[in-house]
């Protein structure tokens, strides 16, 4: 019970995408060596039950699709997404940078079911197993 409690009440807050997947990977790979795997679809739903404001539209694309997703596109699309909220962010330091103070704009620093390692090494590190983040 304590791990499924720990489970819907992660959230991304501080950590990479990918420290935040692997946090649910592990307790994932807890659940399903006490014999409680999570199904696909509600590995992915913890996933993104999670996250954030600013992942709101990539969570209304995922969840609003006819077509359902497949855990492996869930994670290389948050882990893409994430990347290019960082290169935006990027480049608008260098532009504030270059732009100096006086343009008044500033930049503040502030086989058993999923969780299961069966061996899968698949380049985003979630799913069933997997490499580690």
């Amino acid at each position: 019970m304590h791990l499924h409690c720990s489970l819907k009440s992660l959230r991304k807050r501080d950590p990479t995408m990918r420290e935040y997947l692997a946090q649910i990977q592990a307790i994932c790979d807890s659940l399903a060596a006490s014999g409680n795997p999570l199904t696909e679809t509600m590995y992915i739903s913890t996933i993104l039950s999670g996250l954030p404001p600013e992942y709101e539209q990539v969570v209304a694309v995922i969840t609003s699709s006819q077509q359902q997703y497949k855990l492996d596109g869930v994670c290389s699309i948050l882990l893409d997404t994430e990347a290019r909220q960082q290169d935006f962010l990027g480049q608008q330091l260098s532009v504030n940078l270059a732009q100096g103070p006086a343009s008044g704009f500033g930049f503040r620093q502030g086989p058993q079911g999923f969780g299961y390692n069966n061996g899968s090494t698949n380049p985003y590190g979630c799913g069933f197993g997997g490499a580690p983040f």
